[in-house]
């Protein structure tokens, strides 16, 4: 039988629904989720232009995912993951509630 011992429940419930959120927000709206990054990026490179030398990997492959049109496709692929920890995290705090450790 599977026992969990959770010291503080709050942070599992927040955890779990804070990953649930933005796992299902990344599976349905991938395109307003995209442009509110390009937005964030916009701004990380016009406060900091060092910044672009130290990312120029993830500004290559932001840029190649985007010719080849498979960035909602990787965003829909994190929010699936996001969403699976979630639901794990929601598994452990019911499982921590019904069946508490000794």
């Amino acid at each position: 039988m599977m026992c969990v011992n959770l010291r503080h429940p709050e942070f599992a419930a927040l955890g779990a629904l804070i990953f649930l959120i933005t796992g299902l927000a990344l599976l349905i709206w991938p395109q307003k989720v995209r442009r509110i990054g390009e937005r964030i990026e916009a701004w990380q490179f016009n406060t900091f232009p060092a910044l672009r030398q130290v990312l120029f990997a993830q500004i290559w492959l932001a840029k190649r995912t985007r010719q080849l049109r498979i960035f909602p496709w990787l965003l829909r692929l994190q929010g699936l993951v996001a969403s699976l920890v979630g639901l794990f995290l929601a598994f452990l705090l019911v499982v921590g509630i019904i069946n508490p450790c000794p």
